[in-house]
């Protein structure tokens, strides 16, 4: 909720619900990198249903949380003795209410208390006549500052006196989450969950990178491919295995190492990498030059350490989000 416009005339706030459709943008962009690894990472000849079902219903999600939410305007004209609420949304038709001026006492923060006595807050318009209206259906932990500020402008154009800051009481108001101390507990909780994954995929992500950058390439033979299966607790996991040596500084080595991390993934994907090399022929490979025991032949990128990057990435929005709104 902010400001948009203010004159001695005229007030404009508007709410555009961001947080929910800064969500809406993360649910998208980790359905889109569940499909790339579902592709790059299929267990079959056949497509994955699985993985491209939960693509499409994260990327579907997102975008209707990005598009749905309504766009609340309020408009107080003191030229035309009137404030003017107006609600846009993209399945909903458009609505519009009036309350004359003459009619209104004050524009009010409502604060209310959850069950473990964190604070939450909500815009409202106190009538003359003791009834009130929410500017918005829900209370909220976060942006106190600007309600408030919201307020006060309100009271100078209409003249009003500046609100109090004692506490007014609400009743049956559903709570938006994250609601008040509860909430960014929940958050804090999510947050710790969450960042061994991002810190995971940071350092997978630097490894393969700089495999990428500093690796040199030697002529390599093979004299072995195999596809070899892993299981743990997880399930079943398929690694291409390809023997090769080669000479650097007249030492030859031998590695099987494939790809610039090593990693598993299923059996089509093994199948493909082992396919590209032919016992006897001859590749290149590349070496790390500080320790030239360690190479790999296929110098491509993986879609692994992304994964445990996106994952994080729609809770650290909403961390974020958070963390802003608790600031102002």
């Amino acid at each position: 909720m902010k400001i948009i416009e203010r004159s001695p005339h005229v007030l404009v706030v508007r709410d555009t619900a961001p947080v929910l459709r800064w969500m809406g943008a993360g649910m998208c962009a980790f359905g889109g990198l569940v499909r790339w690894i579902a592709v790059e990472n299929a267990a079959g000849d056949a497509p994955d249903a699985v993985p491209a079902a939960f693509s499409l219903l994260l990327a579907l999600g997102g975008v209707l949380l990005m598009v749905l939410p309504t766009v609340t305007t309020f408009a107080i004209d003191v030229r035309a003795r009137v404030l003017v609420t107006t609600r846009r949304a993209l399945l909903r038709r458009r609505s519009q209410t009036e309350v004359a001026l003459r009619d209104v006492a004050a524009v009010e923060v409502e604060q209310s208390t959850d069950g473990e006595g964190g604070k939450m807050y909500r815009l409202v318009t106190r009538l003359k006549s003791g009834g009130k209206i929410p500017w918005t259906g829900y209370l909220t932990g976060f942006g106190h500052g600007t309600m408030r500020t919201i307020a006060d402008a309100a009271g100078e154009l209409l003249e009003l006196p500046k609100e109090t800051a004692a506490p007014l009481p609400t009743r049956g108001a559903p709570i938006a989450p994250p609601p008040g101390r509860g909430g960014r507990k929940l958050l804090a909780a999510f947050g710790l969950f969450t960042f061994p994954f991002l810190g995971f995929g940071v350092h997978a992500v630097w490894r393969e990178q700089r495999s990428l950058m500093t690796f040199r390439p030697v002529t390599a033979e093979v004299s072995e491919t195999r596809v070899e299966s892993r299981s743990d607790s997880e399930g079943s996991s398929y690694a291409p295995v390809v023997t090769y040596r080669y000479v650097v500084d007249g030492r030859t080595y031998v590695s099987s190492r494939t790809t610039p991390l090593n990693e598993s993934g299923g059996a089509r994907w093994a199948r493909r990498i082992t396919s590209r090399f032919e016992p006897g022929a001859h590749y290149t490979a590349y070496y790390d030059p500080d320790e030239p025991a360690n190479a790999f032949l296929v110098r491509d990128r993986s879609a692994a350490p992304w994964a445990f990057v996106g994952i994080p990435l729609v809770p650290v929005l909403l961390i974020a989000a958070a963390a802003r709104k608790k600031a102002e």
